[in-house]
């Protein structure tokens, strides 16, 4: 993993949002070190997955900077960011479940073969041809890396809660991003599935050469693989460092572990 600190590939500066009276996130400055694996943490309603969608663009911060690869993207729409390299999971699913698990990623991946033109597309011929296999032999080349190809065919919605974790990841992957935010990918999974996943996102940041940052509330994993931590509570920031120094700060334990060491 690449430590340098002066090797960023997204700055947050003084990010604040209000939603009314609610400050959902205050003074946030975090410093993503590419090609890392960053970890977010903290309990429910500490702004994590409010500050990804003000980094993918959902939301505008009412005041801060997001700079990313040198670039400020902070009044970019959503698929303007999507297009320079950031990619995003949710912590509630969005798969289209009644497609099957193929269709999904191909929906995700269609967008980087749009090299045909308007007659090829309604009849089918030409670049369209090539383009149309192009895209499925790529597509099919993400469900193997991500243990799916054998449920290409299936409808995503009848797979296995973790597999569906699976497919999300892969449609983001995709989107060929630089930088992967994954809010919450163990959410719902048991202590097997984490260890799986753990692995998984390991050989996904190797394989790829991704930057990720990842949002979880199962500290195994972010310890494992995070050498980089935030901890947030009610919108700020409260700490952060190594996974060391994490288990070792007393507001970070009183906040999320209950006050326990």
């Amino acid at each position: 993993m690449n430590n340098s600190e002066n090797n960023f590939i997204l700055k947050l500066i003084n990010i604040n949002l209000r939603f009314g009276g609610v400050h959902a996130v205050r003074d946030i400055n975090i410093n993503i070190v590419n090609k890392n694996i960053t970890g977010i943490i903290g309990p429910n309603g500490a702004g994590k997955t409010t500050l990804f969608n003000i980094i993918s663009g959902i939301y505008k911060p009412d005041k801060g900077r997001i700079i990313y690869k040198d670039q400020d993207i902070t009044k970019l729409p959503p698929h303007k960011i999507s297009r320079l390299g950031i990619a995003r999971t949710f912590q509630n699913l969005r798969l289209l479940a009644r497609s099957s698990v193929l269709d999904n990623i191909i929906t995700a991946a269609q967008n980087k073969f749009y090299n045909y033109n308007f007659i090829e597309n309604m009849l089918h011929v030409g670049r369209w041809r090539k383009a149309e296999r192009e895209l499925k032999d790529l597509s099919m080349n993400y469900l193997e890396r991500l243990g799916l190809a054998d449920r290409a065919s299936q409808d995503a919605g009848t797979l296995p809660y973790g597999m569906q974790r699976r497919l999300e990841i892969a449609r983001a992957l995709a989107l060929k991003p630089e930088l992967l935010l994954l809010d919450e990918p163990a959410a719902g999974m048991n202590t097997e599935e984490v260890i799986e996943l753990n692995e998984l996102i390991t050989n996904i940041h190797k394989d790829f050469d991704l930057s990720i940052i990842i949002i979880e509330h199962h500290m195994d994993l972010i310890m494992k693989i995070c050498p980089k931590i935030y901890c947030l509570n009610f919108g700020t920031e409260i700490a952060n460092g190594s996974p060391e120094d994490i288990r070792a700060n007393q507001e970070v334990l009183t906040a999320y572990l209950g006050g326990k060491k």
